[in-house]
C-alpha cells in the first residue's frame, strides 16, 4: 500500500511538472526593464528658437517604445506624445530624456531671450 501511494505521488508530481512552461533558472524581468524596441525620439521641437523676454513657447515631441519621458529643467513626468508651454527668463536648454529599463536617449534645444539682461 505504501508503495502505491508513493507511485501516485511520483507520477502526480510527474504530471504536474509537465504541465509547467516556465523554466525556474529563467530570470523574469522586472515591468521597468522590458524593452519592447528600441527608444525613438521621432521629434522634439520649440516654436522659436529666439523669443523676446516674457515671450511664451511650446516645446512638442513625440517618442516611442520608451515608458518613462522628461524634460529638464522642467522635471517632470510626461507623456510620450505631447506639448508644454515655457517662458524662460534666459539663454534655456531643454532636454529630453526617454528611458526603457537601463537604456536611454536624449535631445535638446536651445531657446536664447533677447533683452534676459534688461530690468523693467
Amino acid at each position: 500500500m505504501k508503495t502505491l501511494k508513493l507511485a501516485l505521488i511520483l507520477i502526480a508530481g510527474m504530471w504536474l511538472a509537465s504541465c509547467s512552461n516556465v523554466n525556474p533558472t529563467s530570470p523574469t524581468p522586472e515591468p521597468g526593464n522590458w524593452i519592447i524596441g528600441e527608444i525613438q525620439i521621432e521629434s522634439f521641437t520649440a516654436s522659436k528658437s529666439v523669443i523676446q523676454k516674457g515671450e511664451m513657447i511650446a516645446l512638442t515631441w513625440k517618442v516611442k517604445n520608451a515608458f518613462d519621458v522628461r524634460i529638464d529643467p522642467i522635471g517632470k513626468d510626461l507623456p510620450p506624445i505631447g506639448s508644454y508651454f515655457v517662458t524662460p527668463g534666459m539663454l534655456t536648454t531643454y532636454t529630453l530624456t526617454a528611458w526603457s529599463g537601463e537604456v536611454k536617449k536624449s535631445a535638446s534645444v536651445t531657446i536664447e531671450v533677447d533683452g534676459w539682461w534688461e530690468t523693467e
